[in-house]
């Protein structure tokens, strides 16, 4: 078995402010993480990439929260609309030469 090239950890337990005073609805980082994986399973091939839901990340304060490996790359203040940005930064990840 063949391992994966980058491993992204979105954290789903998130529940940030979407304005001032309203709580997002506690799906919505289980929904954006699943649009993440549909985009990656159209973009790379099945063992490039794994994407995966992920406990606290501590960071919930900062909306959706999501770690790249092997590149260890954060991403905080995530919202529906933002998984193109997780799919360009796995490409730039995928096409980096190994260290």
């Amino acid at each position: 078995m063949s391992c994966f090239k980058a491993h992204l950890f979105i954290c789903t337990k998130c529940q940030y402010k979407d304005s001032d005073t309203a709580l997002c609805p506690e799906d919505t980082a289980k929904k954006f993480r699943k649009s993440v994986k549909d985009l990656a399973r159209i973009n790379f091939q099945k063992d490039q990439v794994r994407i995966n839901a992920s406990g606290c990340l501590d960071r919930c304060e900062e909306g959706i929260s999501a770690v790249l490996y092997p590149s260890a790359e954060w991403f905080k203040d995530l919202r529906p609309g933002d998984e193109e940005a997780l799919i360009n930064s796995i490409a730039k990840t995928l096409s980096s030469p190994e260290k």
